[in-house]
């Protein structure tokens, strides 16, 4: 483990000479929330051992060579370019959709809240789902998103944008508290995708109030692997973080 600020550090995953794979604590943005904004974040953390990845690389110039965010209190593994020329490839894997992402949830059962049509009936199997919708910000302050689907009104399909996004959710035993686990797996993420996806299952995660999860000191969601193709020559990396939280863990392999 190296790079800390205040009380947050991270983990070096994989250190290559075109890119880095981290790993974010929970609790700390991605990256700055605007251009200019001091604070901690996962980039200048980063940024502090290895200056390049501040450089700007893509549209937004504040986020440095980082290629995907996780929100504040996601913890796991993020990509981070070295150079303008790896992240353009990394970019465009993503957009291509041949970047996928895994997740561990621990998760709790409710009621989804206001705002989320009918859940669909699939036939997936008693441990495996698969959910696709588009979305919507909702609330007060657009502070969470809501699926769209085929069913919804018309006032509600205008709200949303084009793409579809899949998670693809599989049980993954029970940690020592006793809360399910989930695997969520998905190709293109959306804002709070996961989090969404499993609420209107009616799992939200331990520790999203947003949702309506079970209470707990942190939100039991981290990305756990990240599958891309190396910008030296198109062999799929796999990356796999060795360290999770305790709670990510299924009981039985303790």
């Amino acid at each position: 483990m190296l790079g800390s600020m205040h009380s947050f550090s991270y983990d070096l995953v994989v250190e290559h000479s075109r890119f880095l794979v981290v790993a974010k604590p929970g609790g700390i943005p991605t990256v700055p929330l605007a251009h200019g904004q001091e604070g901690p974040s996962l980039l200048a953390m980063v940024g502090a051992d290895f200056a390049e990845v501040l450089h700007p690389m893509g549209r937004h110039g504040h986020e440095g060579g980082v290629l995907h965010r996780l929100d504040t209190d996601t913890c796991g593994l993020v990509l981070v370019a070295r150079d303008p020329e790896a992240y353009a490839s990394l970019q465009q894997a993503q957009l291509s959709g041949n970047f996928s992402k895994t997740y561990m949830a621990a998760v709790s059962s409710a009621r989804p809240s206001d705002g989320f049509p009918p859940f669909p009936i699939y036939d997936h199997g008693a441990s495996q789902s698969c959910l696709s919708s588009k979305f919507r910000a909702y609330g007060s302050g657009r502070k969470s998103v809501r699926p769209v689907t085929v069913d919804s009104s018309p006032l509600v399909q205008a709200k949303a944008g084009d793409r579809t996004y899949t998670t693809r959710v599989l049980e993954s035993g029970a940690n020592a508290s006793g809360h399910q686990l989930v695997s969520c797996s998905l190709d293109n993420g959306f804002r709070h995708q996961v989090r969404c996806h499993l609420a209107w299952m009616g799992t939200p995660i331990v520790g999203d109030a947003v949702y309506g999860g079970f209470y707990a000191d942190s939100l039991h969601l981290a990305a756990l692997e990240i599958r891309f193709p190396s910008p030296e020559g198109g062999d799929i990396l796999t990356v796999r973080w060795a360290n999770p939280p305790d709670w990510a863990t299924p009981f039985e392999t303790r």
